[in-house]
C-alpha cells in the first residue's frame, strides 16, 4: 500500500521537531490553522493525494489524533511539564502513538474495502 504508516512516532517526533525549530506553531489561536497544515504535510508525506477517497479518510482520522497529541503532548511540553530532552521528546510520542496505531488500522481496512 502507497503511504504505509508503519512508524508512528517518526511522524510524531517530524510534527515536535518542527514545532521546536519555529515552522509549525500550536498556540491556542493558531491551533486549528496550524493542525490543518500539520494534517496536509502528512498526508503529502503519506502518499496519499487529499483528493481521493483514502486521503480524505486519512486526513479526518489525523486530525483526530494530531488534536489529542496538540492537548496531551506538545501542550506539556510548552508547559514545561515535559523537558525537551529524549525522554520528553519519548513521553510526547507515547501520547500520541495508540491515536496514530489506531488511524493506521482505520485507513488500512478503508483502503482493502474500498479499493
Amino acid at each position: 500500500m502507497h503511504g504505509e504508516l508503519s512508524d508512528p512516532e517518526a511522524y510524531i517526533l517530524m510534527l515536535v521537531y518542527r514545532v521546536l525549530e519555529g515552522t509549525l506553531s500550536f498556540t491556542p489561536v493558531k491551533e486549528y490553522d496550524s493542525v490543518k497544515h500539520a494534517i496536509m504535510g502528512l498526508t503529502a508525506l503519506s502518499g496519499y493525494s487529499l483528493a481521493s477517497k483514502e486521503g480524505k479518510l486519512f486526513s479526518m482520522i489525523m486530525e483526530e489524533a494530531l488534536r489529542k497529541l496538540v492537548v496531551k503532548g506538545l501542550v506539556k511540553l510548552y508547559d514545561h511539564e515535559l523537558s525537551l530532552t529524549e525522554k520528553g521528546l519519548a513521553e510526547a510520542v507515547k501520547y500520541a502513538s495508540i491515536d496514530l496505531e489506531q488511524m493506521r488500522k482505520r485507513v488500512e481496512q478503508f483502503v482493502k474495502a474500498n479499493i
